[in-house]
């Protein structure tokens, strides 16, 4: 599944070489440790689709992968190294901070080894993994260790590097993998190409390339062997027959558990359907219930006679918002992971529609325990009501830092009247303290799974200057425009300035007064009726004849109760859990199909919350990021199902569902033809861009397939953007443009 197109032009410098596999160096069993050859030896994870992790700055490997909370292999290389039984191997790997520091606690990379056993299984072992803590910023530090293979091990299959927590910019290079004990490296079996590469069920793909051996091992597509079945099988070909229930995919080859370092894209014309599945909590606690995204793409004029139903083998408590699928779309899977062991599992979803076989796709989740929760406030005597900014950190049995991988705990205060606790929604809302009166509290936070932990704090606060009173007339407001209501703080001492700051609430201040000495302010308002339910924190200064005092109050918002409240999802194919739901959602009137009014969504994830809606019956079209559109559910404005929104009522799972099987986008313009000036050593064409479109610059050296790196990320605007290169002092440059991933595009 192609995730970029790139335009048919690579415009060269220079002239072209070429490399072949190497062997390794004396007792070296791998081959460019020094990624001096880009990644020609190294593979990509197919989880990260297109992305080059290679730093051409650095010349070393970058764990920053673009997609939010990835965990897991950056780059591997498989390996053929026979009689590894009781023999020890040593692993070396540099490691680079970012140059701003900071790393969290735990450990960021990672160095595994896969070796597969006498009974043919395949066994992962971590053999490198060191502490963020030894890590220098900026710079690069040597970290090894060894390994001895247990005697059951039959061959070393695979060496990978790996990002383990959700730190950023931080660099791997000199990777090595050496034995004093005469293990020699053998050769890998190599995929040069598919025939054809677009198939549909019932044909046959020849695979060619080398070192298959002469005995029929194992061929995947998609990392799955399912619907695909060898033929004939010789040292530089294999055929394999393509059928039900193959969705297509990367097409790799594995022998005696070596995989092939290159993968080819098959493309399956199903006359069926197949299923896709995005997991946005890779790492949680047992207990934690996550939600899964489930796509059911039907090709071909496919439809079901009784709809594709989903489960979870395995898991009966699992749910899906939307099952049977009758129509081309998707569904959130809620999977609850109490009862979960320590460690990463592979879940499988089975989709079924009856007169075909089941389809089956799989996500994973790293579950991890907690070792500790800890708050940096706790023990405190607080002196000043001035909300307090607090950190909480939660560590897990391999002491990584995972407070930022969990949703946010749930807080309670038992004496909110002395001192209270605010956790702020948004996804990187802040954690505050609001001392109110001397006294002492509990502060308690609800993890995920349900767990509890406490932290004792307290205040003193002085008589004056202080803030003796701070509230609303009407703590519990409607979001109703016409509703007003009043906020009052009442100082120790007479004011001189007053003023008050409060984040994501639209508000109109209509008056405000003081009263007696000027030790009372008032200010009365209104709120946006699209204001969300929820909390929202007033922080308020002022300045007194006796100095400066400050308090935190909370104002909680509840929907218009003559109207109506929408809740949903947004499940976009391909998507980065970085980028949330932005655009414009319709209302259309249910019976005469005239637009009625429409509301923005803008959200830091792909949940999303309209309220203040009129109640009424609605068709709802939903343009995302306002240029793909949908109608509810999954429809066309003739199929479109009908919303009912009532008075104080909340119309939930008013989900969407975007990818796009259409035509792939035009490839980029070359607009300037290329050109060298050789008097500054400097190389420039201009491609022609598209507004609101992204676009990578490779440069290859050689033209090798794994030879290519990022030189420079363009977003396009509608004009010509002008390459330059001024490293181009190598015998050879070679250079393309690929649009990026467009989020909800599938070619």
């Amino acid at each position: 599944m192609n995730m970029c197109k790139m335009f048919k032009c690579i415009v060269a410098v220079g002239v072209l070489f070429s490399a072949g596999w190497s062997g390794a160096l004396a007792d070296e069993l791998l081959t460019d440790g020094e990624f001096d050859s880009v990644l020609e030896y190294w593979s990509v994870d197919p989880a990260l689709e297109s992305w080059i992790p290679y730093d051409h700055v650095s010349g070393a490997i970058s764990l920053d992968p673009p997609v939010m909370d990835y965990r897991g292999v950056i780059v591997s290389q498989p390996l053929n190294v026979e009689g590894v039984a009781n023999k020890t191997v040593q692993v070396s790997l540099d490691v680079a901070g970012p140059d701003w520091g900071g790393l969290l606690p735990g450990s960021v990379a990672a160095v595994e080894l896969e070796y597969m056993t006498l009974a043919g299984d395949r066994e992962t072992v971590t053999v490198l993994s060191p502490d963020n803590a030894l890590v220098p910023d900026g710079s690069f530090a040597t970290f090894s260790d060894s390994y001895l293979f247990p005697a059951d091990a039959d061959r070393l299959v695979g060496f990978q590097i790996l990002l383990t927590s959700g730190d950023y910019g931080v660099l791997v290079d000199s990777a090595s993998l050496t034995s004093s004990e005469g293990l020699v490296a053998g050769p890998i079996p190599v995929l040069q190409s598919i025939s054809p590469p677009s198939v549909a069920y019932g044909e046959t793909v020849t695979v060619n390339g080398s070192n298959f051996g002469s005995e029929a091992d194992t061929v995947y597509v998609d990392g799955k062997t399912n619907g695909v079945t060898v033929q004939t099988w010789t040292e530089t070909a294999v055929t394999v027959l393509v059928d039900s229930v193959s969705n297509g995919g990367m097409l790799s080859v594995e022998v005696d558990g070596t995989m092939t370092l290159r993968r080819r894209e098959l493309s399956v014309s199903s006359p069926h359907f197949f299923v896709e599945a995005q997991s946005k909590s890779p790492v949680v606690i047992a207990g934690q219930q996550i939600e899964v995204d489930v796509f059911a793409i039907f090709e071909n004029g496919f439809t079901p006679t009784n709809g594709v139903t989903m489960s979870v083998p395995g898991y009966p408590t699992a749910t899906f918002s939307r099952n049977p699928m009758m129509t081309e779309g998707g569904s959130v899977l809620y999977f609850d992971t109490t009862g979960m062991s320590t460690g990463i599992h592979t879940v499988v979803i089975s989709a079924v529609e009856t007169s075909l076989p089941p389809r089956e796709v799989s996500f994973q989740v790293d579950v991890r325990e907690v070792a500790s929760c800890t708050l940096d406030v706790d023990g405190t005597t607080f002196t000043s009501q001035d909300p307090v900014t607090a950190s909480l950190q939660i560590m897990d049995t391999l002491g990584n830092d995972i407070t930022d991988d969990l949703p946010k705990p749930v807080w309670s205060s038992s004496a909110p009247a002395q001192i209270n606790v605010f956790q702020e929604p948004s996804l990187w809302g802040s954690l505050y303290v609001l001392p109110h009166a001397t006294g002492s509290a509990v502060l308690q936070a609800v993890l995920p799974d349900g767990t509890a932990t406490n932290f004792s704090v307290s205040s003193s606060i002085p008589a004056s200057p202080s803030i003796l009173s701070h509230h609303f007339m009407d703590p519990i407001m409607s979001n109703d425009p016409n509703s007003t209501n009043m906020l009052v703080c009442l100082a120790s001492d007479p004011m001189t300035y007053y003023s008050y700051s409060v984040s994501d609430l639209g508000l109109e201040t209509h008056d405000s007064w003081w009263n007696g000495d000027n030790s009372q302010h008032t200010y009365e308002f209104t709120i946006s009726e699209n204001t969300k339910p929820g909390k929202y924190l007033f922080q308020s200064s002022a300045t007194t004849t006796n100095g400066v005092a400050g308090d935190g109050t909370l104002l909680t918002v509840v929907n218009n109760p003559s109207t109506g409240l929408i809740n949903g999802h947004v499940a976009v194919f391909g998507a980065d859990s970085m980028h949330g739901v932005n655009g414009t959602m319709e209302f259309y009137d249910a019976s005469g199909g005239s637009l009625l009014f429409s509301r923005m969504i803008s959200e830091f994830t792909f949940d999303y919350t309209l309220p203040s809606i009129p109640p009424g019956s609605y068709k709802l079209r939903l343009l995302y990021n306002d240029v793909d559109e949908q109608w509810y559910a999954n429809a066309n404005s003739n199929t479109a199902s009908t919303v009912v929104i009532s008075a104080g009522a909340v119309a939930n799972n008013i989900d969407f569902t975007y990818f796009d099987s259409g035509d792939p986008l035009p490839d980029p313009e070359i607009a300037v033809p290329p050109s060298f000036d050789s008097a500054t050593g400097t190389f420039g064409f201009g491609v022609q861009t598209d507004s609101g479109e992204n676009y990578q610059v490779l440069k290859s050296s050689t033209l090798n397939e794994g030879s290519w790196y990022l030189l420079e990320s363009i977003w396009g605007d509608g004009s010509v953007a002008n390459i330059s290169d001024t490293n181009t002092q190598s015998s050879a440059a070679f250079y393309r443009v690929i649009r990026a991933q467009t989020i909800g595009e599938r070619y």
